[in-house]
């Protein structure tokens, strides 16, 4: 015990403390690497503590910013210039020969992305 109250009296209490950031690493896509206090290689956010301790892995880094990703994926169909399959015009239900007259192709756009 002794130790103890010599280590307290030593101590210098004036010594600035240092600032702790809570960092998540993230790759060129928005995923998520890794979260770590260390200064690691990479590019990362800062974070507050609460959202570093839920060690989260459903989240994607967009504009700096955290996002959550849901587990259902929202589907929308968009006219496109060029497409595996050619459509009726009107129908998109409804699959043509690649030397119909009136063709329209169309893509799929999906996202799991909450917006």
């Amino acid at each position: 015990m002794d130790n103890f109250w010599q280590a307290v009296t030593e101590h210098d209490w004036s010594a600035p403390r240092q600032s702790i950031e809570f960092r998540i690493y993230y790759d060129d896509h928005g995923d998520i690497i890794c979260y770590s206090m260390e200064d690691l290689p990479g590019q990362y956010i800062v974070t507050d503590q609460h959202t570093f301790n839920q060690v989260r892995m459903d989240l994607k880094v967009r504009d700096g910013k955290l996002i959550k990703i849901t587990q259902a994926a929202s589907w929308k169909m968009t006219p496109s210039d060029t497409g595996e399959y050619a459509c009726h015009p009107s129908d998109v239900t409804v699959i043509v020969p690649a030397d119909h007259p009136r063709q329209k192709f169309w893509k799929v756009e999906t996202t799991n992305e909450e917006s």
